[in-house]
């Protein structure tokens, strides 16, 4: 298992890198909780055209939520075409993909129960030119950036999947954050990055929500296997966009970013927000653009108008 997932993280590490080159830059655009096929995410889409057609865009990273409300039925549902390959036929750049709750759906949309079905999802990378999914976690490197894609799902659904293989402390979770550890640790990249579907820290009303196994066994994942390593851990789940000073005591250096609101804009910020942000957005439509340049990244995040136009929000620079 970890030799095939090594293979494909060198070959994707030569497919971004030469591209990258070629700009003297990396360019990427993060955006979550997405394939529904409605209006709303043709308008993000058209507004993601508008930000690609004037800077920089190498690859997408995809925060979860790819196909609602329940996930795939098989590798070749149409809901992908109709909930990915249409809506983004004008983006011309591979979109590297993490699995959400709603991926994993057993009986009630979004329980994230069952496992098995994000399987589908990794299956389907092999019928796409643009839908990257090669491992259920993986890494890929763009230009001086390692960006290391994780399944929070185990971890944090609503109810955890009768398979104790995919228990939230079982073999599965325990071989993946080996992985993830070992993949950041060894890592020379200047910038390291971290995106899953299931945010560690969130405004939002996410939060609040009971899940069966409680939020420990995700925020034991993220600390004992990504806090202080990556820079920034990129989310979705929140339907909202924020962008979160780091927690010292708990995380170490590792700043928060959520970015749920391609498709979906309904989440509300908490009555009493409990962590500092440089900025967030609740209530809009919305997607970010990063752009890496040796020691610094630019965070760049859009607004999605009733049109489909993109509107900067906000720009945050990060220097190493």
């Amino acid at each position: 298992m970890n030799g095939s997932r090594i293979k494909i993280y060198t070959l994707i590490i030569f497919l971004i890198s030469l591209t990258s080159f070629v700009h003297g830059g990396t360019g990427f655009i993060v955006l979550g909780d997405s394939g529904t096929g409605t209006d709303k995410q043709y308008r993000v889409a058209n507004g993601i055209q508008q930000v690609c057609d004037n800077r920089p865009c190498l690859f997408a990273i995809g925060l979860g939520d790819n196909i609602y409300e329940s996930g795939p039925k098989n590798e070749t549902d149409q809901q992908f075409i109709d909930k990915f390959e249409d809506p983004y036929q004008n983006l011309n750049f591979p979109f590297f993909m993490a699995l959400g709750n709603h991926d994993n759906t057993l009986l009630i949309p979004g329980d994230g129960a069952y496992n098995y079905r994000g399987n589908y999802e990794v299956a389907y990378t092999e019928h796409s030119d643009k839908w990257k999914m090669p491992a259920r976690y993986y890494g890929i490197e763009a230009g001086n950036g390692l960006f290391v894609a994780y399944d929070s799902n185990p971890m944090a659904s609503y109810l955890p999947d009768a398979n104790p293989y995919w228990w939230p402390r079982g073999t599965y979770v325990q071989e993946e954050k080996a992985w993830v550890k070992q993949t950041l640790t060894e890592s020379d990249a200047t910038w390291k990055f971290a995106f899953a579907h299931h945010p560690y820290l969130t405004n939002g009303r996410s939060s609040l929500e009971p899940t069966l196994a409680g939020p420990k066994p995700h925020d034991d994942f993220v600390e004992e296997a990504i806090c202080d390593e990556a820079d920034i851990i990129f989310a979705g789940h929140e339907h909202a966009q924020e962008i979160l000073h780091n927690e010292q005591d708990d995380c170490g250096k590792t700043i928060f970013v959520t970015s749920g609101a391609a498709a979906k804009d309904g989440s509300k910020r908490r009555w009493f927000p409990r962590h500092d942000r440089y900025w967030d957005n609740f209530g809009d439509l919305g997607f970010m653009h990063g752009y890496l340049d040796g020691d610094q990244l630019t965070l760049r995040a859009y607004r999605v108008d009733d049109n489909g136009n993109a509107v900067l929000e906000h720009q945050e620079e990060f220097n190493k």
